[in-house]
Parts: structure tokens; C-alpha cells; sequence
């Protein structure tokens, strides 16, 4: 009788010692995944007053992933950033502040100015989604001819016994 109750506590011990590794192990993985980020804050404004409601945008200028940074009702705009070299540009693509690095810890730009609508130098920093190239219903993966239309794809040959009609 002492045996089995010798068994069973080092059964349990065994599930401690199981759940306290995965508890561990979960507690690391957590904590890699908040340490890559940093979050970077700012209010849009223009002619003192705040903008509201427009989207903005982080551009890592050496791998060009963009990040989404959305400008609530009070002008406030935030993001949370890898460490990189970004520029802040807005739904046109016009370069709003052309150097911010960084790094681990939080950053505020402070109040960030709303380019001009009629700012001539802005045609340079513009971007826009370009005119579709190809004109098709199959997916982009698709390998399709140079001359546009459709390729006939060969039947496949009828398996032995099945009738092929």
C-alpha cells in the first residue's frame, strides 16, 4: 500500500514539474513578443487645430513595410513600430516627417503638421495605387500567355476501367 501512494505522489510531482516547464516556457514566449515593438504617438494638426479622421501611415525605408497608424477624433495618432528607420506619410504618400528611428523605448513626435493641399514640392513625395496591368478573372499566381486570353487546359487522361465521355 505504501508503494502505490509512493507511485501516485511521484506521478503528481511529475505533472508539477510538467506544468511549471510549460508555465515557464509561456511566460518566455510572452515576453519575447512584447520586447520587439516600441509605440509611437503623435497628434495631426493644421493651422493650430487638430485633424481628424484620416489615415496615416509608417514606411520602413529599408524593407518599405508600411504600418497603418489611423488619426482618431482628437488628432491623435499611434502605432506600435519594430526598431527601424520609418518616414510618417499620409493617404497620399506625402512625407509628413522624413526621419524617425526607432529603437526600443516609446516615442512621441509631439504635434506633426498636416501638409498643404496646394504644396507643389508634394508631387515629388506622392504615391498612389497605379492602374491595373492585368485584366483577368484567374489569380494573380497564375501563369498566364503574353497575349492575354485563355489557355485550354488538356483533359486528364481517363483512368483504366472508367468511361470517358
Amino acid at each position: 500500500m505504501n508503494q502505490m501512494r509512493w507511485a501516485a505522489l511521484r506521478g503528481e510531482q511529475r505533472h508539477l514539474g510538467v506544468l511549471r516547464l510549460l508555465a515557464a516556457a509561456l511566460f518566455v514566449f510572452a515576453t519575447l513578443g512584447a520586447a520587439g515593438t516600441a509605440t509611437v504617438t503623435g497628434r495631426l494638426t493644421a493651422s493650430g487645430g487638430a485633424v481628424a479622421r484620416r489615415q496615416l501611415h509608417f514606411e520602413n525605408r529599408v524593407t518599405g513595410d508600411i504600418f497603418l497608424a489611423p488619426v482618431a477624433a482628437n488628432g491623435t495618432f499611434s502605432a506600435d513600430l519594430p526598431p527601424g528607420q520609418y518616414q510618417l506619410r499620409d493617404e497620399r504618400g506625402t512625407v509628413m516627417v522624413p526621419d524617425i528611428n526607432v529603437g526600443e523605448a516609446n516615442l512621441s513626435l509631439g504635434n506633426v503638421s498636416a501638409p498643404s493641399r496646394w504644396n507643389p514640392l508634394g508631387i515629388f513625395d506622392s504615391e498612389r495605387v497605379g492602374e491595373a496591368i492585368v485584366r483577368s478573372p484567374a489569380p494573380s499566381t497564375a501563369d498566364l500567355p503574353e497575349e492575354g486570353g485563355f489557355i485550354e487546359m488538356p483533359s486528364a487522361p481517363a483512368a483504366p476501367g472508367s468511361v470517358n465521355k
